[in-house]
């Protein structure tokens, strides 16, 4: 499966919000370092981890009970992986596309890798220490110019 250029730059720019505390609350961008990340990070003793949802798979809009559903799914998932899961969002440029989604730290690029596969993702949000956000994507995808 090929992703279009404008979906592939709608990753790109989106804002993937992360819920901290009802207080706190930061934004990740594909490709620019977090000292926020690297923070919470060092506040958890964690490394790397993952922003992920189970909504819409492969892009394709849902009902919204399913999509809640499945998200239950996912954050039941995440939390047998770690006990740093923090509720999160990811919100298009223009603000009129919201996802809820989760930031998971402490799991792994395979462990991302497969939560992409599990919930039939596009694509995750996947970062290391240097808390650099990249765009991991589902094996069956095609990206001119990234597989």
């Amino acid at each position: 499966m090929m992703l279009s250029e404008e979906l592939l730059d709608a990753y790109r720019s989106t804002r993937y919000r992360v819920f901290v505390s009802p207080t706190q609350t930061f934004v990740l961008r594909v490709g620019q370092c977090s000292a926020e990340m690297q923070q919470l990070m060092k506040a958890t003793r964690t490394t790397g981890g993952v922003f992920v949802t189970a909504c819409n798979p492969f892009g394709e809009p849902c009902q919204a009970q399913e999509n809640l559903a499945a998200n239950a799914r996912l954050l039941t998932r995440l939390q047998g992986m770690t006990s740093a899961v923090f509720p999160g969002e990811g919100i298009s440029q223009d603000g009129r596309w919201r996802e809820a989604s989760f930031l998971a730290l402490g799991v792994s690029r395979a462990q991302a890798l497969s939560l992409c596969q599990e919930f039939s993702q596009n694509a995750v949000l996947y970062f290391t220490q240097a808390a650099e956000p990249e765009l991991l994507f589902h094996p069956e995808i095609s990206v001119s110019g990234v597989n």
